[in-house]
């Protein structure tokens, strides 16, 4: 299978394969906490290791409650760490993925 890329990295073909596994085991905690009415505060972490030398993530965000739906705002950092030569075929060892965010979320 080959992932062709568009945009700043157009025209750049990586090969991947379908028989690459990793399992790891995770423990996470959360919380929220009611700041008024209106306002939460929202917290995420877990953390973990297996096949891959481990794995963490974190978020933190505040959350608004309109009438019809919660906008949303905050941080989030995920750090994925895998072993020296078993990662994706050698494509990659470790991925950070980190910066604020901003949702909303509607309910029916």
């Amino acid at each position: 299978m080959d992932l062709r890329t568009t945009g700043p990295f157009a025209n750049r073909k990586v090969g991947t394969t379908e028989s690459e596994h990793n399992w790891d085991g995770i423990v996470g905690v959360s919380g929220k906490m009611a700041l008024s009415d209106k306002w939460d505060a929202l917290a995420y972490a877990d953390g973990g290791t297996g096949d891959s030398d481990y794995t963490l993530q974190g978020l933190a965000a505040l959350s608004y409650k309109f009438d019809s739906f919660e906008g949303r705002f905050g941080y989030r950092y995920l750090k994925w760490e895998f072993d020296e030569g078993k990662a994706l075929g050698n494509l990659l060892e470790d991925l950070t993925i980190k910066g604020p965010y901003a949702g909303a979320i509607f309910k029916f």
